[in-house]
């Protein structure tokens, strides 16, 4: 039986954050990706697209994946790759790395698996991408935006339900930025979608659960990921809320910090992220949270804006059967 790894969307790079020194993240997830492979043993560990932030990045960044493939073929685990939009390039993004095998048009047998893939294609390649599909493909591995996941949020470049290969057991996805295991019934037949999702952290909405996908025979698991805490307030809209906020923020923060160091997180890590979300006429919120807080957390805001206030309280008005997220 044997065990596939994957992760996608790593984005390497020191930090995924503007003006904020938020860094080390992507160094540690990598470093659990490596002993995921290896504590598994592993017979084959894939990337799923934008690995880097662009194809061509700092010494810093190409560090990064130096380390992490050095340490894969030093414990006997291949590792190969297709390429996303974000570090598509020719030659492809990891050719400097002799391990790295360029996974694009081609498949590589391990187990009773025929891994297959092709990197990144717009709206009017991808279909000729999946026709050419070989039929004995029972995994396959893209970077792609799918109407069934990101229809609602951007243009996708297809439908997963049209994919026609008939041993298809999981299509294997980078760029939804979401975990996802969900079983599709398409015009081949069904199979399972599995996006891991990034490693690490890089926009404040994201969900701060992180894992990788393993493929244990025909079994899928998630693994969760190890990663800096995150602290997130409910949305205050009274000084009532803000002050009972305030009194107990900083033995939170400090709680946070002191799990995160007794976890073995390293030191950068320990800083948690604190996301305080507030009413717009909570004009001293900012004020007093980063007074409170000072240094101990990486701050985010989220200002409810008055045309959302006016929104919310006009659909209650006119609707009892919809009801608006904060």
């Amino acid at each position: 039986m044997s065990r596939i790894v994957f992760v996608a969307d790593v984005h390497a790079q020191r930090s995924a954050w503007a003006h904020r020194p938020i860094e080390g993240d992507c160094e540690f997830a990598l470093q659990q990706f490596v002993a995921t492979c290896v504590g598994l043993g592993a017979d084959l560990a894939v990337g799923l697209g934008d690995l880097k932030e662009r194809p061509v990045t700092r010494a810093y960044d190409d560090g990064l994946w130096l380390r992490a493939l050095q340490d894969l073929n030093a414990n006997d685990v291949p590792f190969v790759y297709v390429q996303g939009n974000h570090d598509k390039a020719d030659p492809p993004c990891l050719w400097q790395y002799p391990n790295a095998a360029h996974l694009h048009e081609k498949t590589w047998e391990v187990g009773d698996h025929v891994v297959y893939g092709f990197d990144y294609q717009d709206a009017d390649s991808l279909q000729a991408a999946l026709d050419a599909v070989p039929a004995e493909t029972t995994v396959l591995c893209c970077h792609q935006r799918w109407g069934e996941f990101m229809g609602s949020a951007t243009n996708p470049q297809g439908l997963l339900k049209d994919i026609v290969a008939p041993n298809l057991k999981v299509v294997a996805s980078g760029d939804l930025h979401e975990t996802v295991v969900k079983e599709i019934g398409a015009r081949g037949g069904a199979f399972t979608f599995v996006s891991p999702g990034p490693p690490c952290m890089q926009s404040i909405v994201e969900d701060e659960d992180k894992y990788l996908i393993v493929l244990d025979g025909d079994r899928v698991e998630k693994v969760r990921l190890d990663a800096r805490p995150v602290l997130r307030s409910a949305m205050m809209t009274t000084p009532a809320e803000l002050d009972e906020y305030l009194e107990r923020l900083a033995s939170r923060v400090a709680e946070a910090t002191e799990k995160a160091a007794a976890r073995g997180l390293p030191a950068a890590l320990q800083t948690p992220i604190l996301h305080v979300r507030y009413h717009h006429r909570l004009t001293d919120c900012v004020r007093r949270v980063t007074r409170v807080v000072g240094d101990k957390a990486h701050l985010f805001w989220r200002e409810q804006a008055p045309d959302a206030v006016e929104d919310r309280k006009s659909t209650r008005l006119n609707s009892s059967h919809i009801t608006l997220s904060r």
